[in-house]
Order: C-alpha cells, then sequence, then structure tokens
C-alpha cells in the first residue's frame, strides 16, 4: 500500500484521523468491503492478505509505521482489495473518505502527493507480487 509522506499536511491529518489500538489478529477492513477511508499506521505491523484464483488467502506483504493502507481504493471508489489484519499489536489512525475528499478538496495540490504515493505503492505490488513466484 501507499508511504504517508505527502498527503495532507501531518497537522490536518492529525485532526481529522480517529487514533485506535489493536490486538494481534484484529480485522482493519476486509477484501470486497466499500472502501470507507484510509488507515496509517502508527505503529505496529499489518499483513495485507488476499483471496487468490485457487481460492487460499496469501499474504502479499506487511506493512509498518507510516504507511497508509486503502488509499488507491478510496481514491477510486471501489472496493478494498485485500484484507488487513494486525499480526502485531498496533496504533492505527483513520481518515474517512469524506474527510479525505474534504482536505484534497481544499488544497489540490495534494493530488500530486497522492498520485507518487500511489505509483511507489505500484512498484511495491509488484515486487511483492514477484516475490509470491519464489514461495
Amino acid at each position: 500500500m501507499e508511504e504517508a509522506t505527502g498527503v495532507a499536511t501531518g497537522n490536518e491529518l492529525a485532526c481529522a484521523e480517529q487514533i485506535e489500538g489493536y490486538l494481534p489478529g484484529s480485522t482493519l477492513f476486509n477484501e470486497g468491503d466499500r472502501a470507507l477511508g484510509i488507515y496509517l499506521v502508527h505503529s505496529g505491523e499489518v499483513d495485507l492478505v488476499f483471496s487468490a484464483r485457487n481460492g487460499l488467502r496469501k499474504t502479499l506483504r506487511s506493512v509498518r509505521n507510516g504507511e497508509i493502507l486503502g488509499l488507491s481504493d478510496v481514491v477510486a471508489h471501489t472496493t478494498y482489495d485485500c484484507t488487513a489484519v494486525t499480526s502485531t499489536h498496533a496504533r492505527i489512525g483513520f481518515v474517512s473518505l469524506a474527510d479525505l475528499e474534504r482536505m484534497l478538496e481544499d488544497d489540490p495540490a495534494q493530488w500530486l502527493g497522492i498520485a507518487t504515493m500511489l505509483s511507489a505503492g505500484m512498484a511495491s505490488c509488484w515486487q511483492s507480487m514477484r516475490s509470491l513466484g519464489s514461495r
């Protein structure tokens, strides 16, 4: 998923986000759920799991402090493309779709940061997919 740098200012996100603590094994969102917002990982680790064609669930990769989950799904107004499950104790912030859209409307220059993060996220996804073939 995406690195947190570049979307809105820290103060804007901090004002909009709701931070909660999660136990290991907690599900943040499920593959196929309507994307309601983005999740900012403040601490801990989150596994991104997807359903393979053969019906098995596979971990695509793990995300850590400073990364954003669900950005591409929120921007595209689609469903989440994977399931996010905490693998450790974690502190996760949530910013709703409505709050994020308001921030982007107020400061359209933030779209460049989002485009940069989405591009980096795609590169990371391809790298993760390449490593799946070697497992």
